[in-house]
């Protein structure tokens, strides 16, 4: 391998891979020997790296821009490189390992600018555009974006607070797939540039500013390596690194677990107060009870969760963190207690909803100090829901009221009554965490958080709950990969439909790509999902579960006979892992397969499915959805 600065092109390769490695561009192609594909990476432009100085001015660079490159040899002893570049702060190292080329880049400190900041690096594989070429996007669920698309989606921002942390690429036989092992402090972006095809690839995000510690991608190639086969690669990946406990091995510690299979969750509102119209509704704890057990008695449900919102002193969404003690006009603790021990006659999951991301101006806890604030030095005051004005708390003060709340009980807000903790006073089954999972920053200057010590707050969070109530089942509004092995299940993740440009001019909304269930094919049997309103071949396709409302009016007869299909099926395959997905006729139809051999096939187009492998739930062919 040529080394030195004035080396432009350096090849390194073995048995399984050629990498060709453009130093002056500062890009590079893998050729895949098997299959003779060809992944060569887009050029360098003006927006690879964001470069700050010690006035804070910010300047765009070209990783190619760089005046001062030079090459080395791998410092890990395998095939491959490292390339310095002085001038912008960075080392780029690349090691060949078998099927994966390593990709570390450092910050060098001491050198080059103040702060080195956002890295969208590398970039994205230019795919021929071709239909059964195409990228794989982990935004959401998830979805395949054809390199022939024609409409528009150009992001290379990223979005935040992506479920997993991977992406990947297919053509000529071949697949790629990339996975960030160094996995917080990213967006998984999107590049659709004029006459190229869509594309996938990293945006590394700055650590309280700056690039403070070395990234890591792994990407890896092989013949066959489709989105179902990168998605259990991933898979694997995160079992290695702590991320996978199976919804089987869970229910062997809280029997209450095994009781999600063919559960439906029923919302019960208590009391919500809406600042902005004056706005009050409230149902007692006793009618709720009531309307539960002629549920229960009406729909023959063995399994469901009954979700109480709104049960605090002050309801819904309202004067968070201080929700103690229940609400008294619908009947206070013994109420709540009473209502807990009716659902629990029923054979039924008891579960609350909290929150503890959200402080309300009118909470006395209300004060600057507990506020997460952002990198510009204000808070997140941006929030208006039912009880008015809200800001967000840096999840190391809603670790602090959890506790107090859920564990201690509350004794020292006099205006507000002393009260027991939640767990004392009802025991719920279950336990709902709003707004919880996301992962983002805190520059509080009285509590800075990085990302990872944003993840290692949460997760003291989901154990405060787990381990003093040990058969608590647990969820979250907005579930990620790092916190699967803590959570049960949680608010259904869905498909991104965002705005994008046509062909002819104009914009429209809709799916990005062919939405594919890569978060099912890779925690399917480790989180369960059940899925909100009336989707019916979704919710089939990925055996998921449904809601229901607990009101004084029953469901009507077509809506709950759909769902009690749907949960039939649930109960065969809710805890499965997704063993296949297909896309067939490019999208006319889709077909999911599962561990106990039970297939399901949908046409949306035709409104029709089908189901096979399991006699409890087999369809005679397709039929006709309603």
């Amino acid at each position: 391998m040529a080394t030195g600065a004035g080396s432009s092109k350096v090849t390194f390769q073995n048995r399984f891979l050629r990498v060709d490695v453009d130093v002056k561009g500062v890009t590079w192609q893998i050729t895949d020997k098997a299959t003779g594909a060809v992944f060569r990476m887009a050029k360098s432009t003006d927006q690879d790296v964001v470069l700050e100085d010690d006035k804070k001015q910010r300047t765009h660079r070209a990783l190619a821009s760089s005046q001062d490159k030079a090459v080395f040899p791998n410092r890990n002893g395998v095939p491959g490189l490292y390339l310095r570049l002085l001038d912008l702060g960075l080392g780029v190292q690349l090691s060949l390992n078998e099927r994966d080329l390593e990709v570390e880049i450092e910050r060098l400190t001491g050198t080059g600018p103040a702060r080195v900041r956002d890295l969208l690096f590398p970039r994205h594989f230019l795919l021929p555009k071709k239909s059964d070429a195409y990228s794989t996007w982990t935004v959401g669920q998830g979805s395949i974006v054809p390199a022939n698309t024609t409409s528009r989606f150009h992001h290379p921002e990223g979005y935040s607070e992506q479920e997993m942390c991977w992406h990947g690429a297919y053509q000529d036989g071949c697949g790629a797939v990339a996975i960030a092992e160094t996995p917080f402090d990213l967006y998984i972006a999107m590049s659709h540039l004029p006459g190229e095809a869509p594309g996938t690839f990293i945006h590394w995000l700055p650590s309280h500013g700056d690039l403070r510690y070395t990234r890591r991608v792994r990407f890896t190639f092989e013949k066959g390596l489709t989105f179902v086969k990168q998605a259990k690669h991933y898979r694997a990946w995160a079992k290695r690194a702590g991320y996978f406990v199976s919804l089987k091995e869970k229910a062997r510690w809280n029997p209450n677990i095994a009781r999600l299979k063919g559960a439906a969750v029923i919302n019960s509102l208590t009391c919500i107060r809406r600042v902005r119209t004056m706005g009050y509704e409230m149902n007692t704890f006793a009618d709720q009870a009531k309307w539960a057990t002629s549920l229960r008695k009406a729909t023959g449900l063995k399994n469901a969760v009954v979700h109480v919102d709104g049960w605090g002193k002050f309801g819904y969404d309202s004067v968070h963190p201080e929700t103690l003690p229940p609400n008294a006009e619908a009947g206070g603790p013994k109420g709540l207690k009473s209502f807990r021990e009716s659902v629990r006659d029923s054979g039924w999951l008891f579960a609350l909803h909290d929150q503890y991301i959200d402080i309300y101006a009118d909470a006395p806890s209300y004060h600057p100090s507990r506020f997460m604030v952002r990198e510009n030095g204000r808070p997140n005051t941006l929030n208006v829901w039912a009880g008015g004005l809200c800001s967000h708390l840096c999840v190391s003060e809603s670790l602090k009221f959890l506790r107090r709340n859920f564990v201690e009980g509350v004794k020292d807000q006099y205006m507000y009554h002393n009260s027991p903790p939640i767990y004392a006073i009802c025991e719920p089954d279950a336990y709902y965490l709003d707004c919880f999972c996301r992962i983002h920053e805190c520059f509080n200057p009285e509590h800075p958080l990085t990302r990872a010590e944003v993840v290692h707050y949460t997760t003291e969070c989901h154990r405060t709950v787990r381990n003093h109530g040990k058969k608590v089942v647990l969820s979250d509004e907005h579930p990620k990969f790092y916190a699967v092995p803590d959570l049960d299940f949680g608010w259904g993740i869905s498909h991104l439909k965002a705005d994008v440009q046509v062909v002819g001019g104009g914009n429209a909304t809709e799916l990005i790509g062919i939405p594919v269930p890569l978060w099912h094919l890779v925690f399917h049997d480790a989180l369960w999902l059940p899925d909100y309103g009336e989707n019916y071949l979704q919710q089939m396709l990925y055996g998921s579960g449904v809601y229901l409302t607990n009101k004084k009016d029953l469901p009507k007869p077509e809506e709950l006979a759909m769902k009690k299909k749907v949960l039939a099926l649930n109960d065969v395959i809710g805890f499965d892992e997704m063993v296949d997905f297909e896309v067939i006729g490019g999208g006319q139809a889709f077909r999911s397969s599962f561990e106990s051999g039970v297939r399901v096939t949908t046409s949306p187009a035709e409104k029709t499915y089908a189901i096979e492998g399991a006699r409890s739930v087999a369809t005679k062919g397709s039929v006709k959805l309603g």
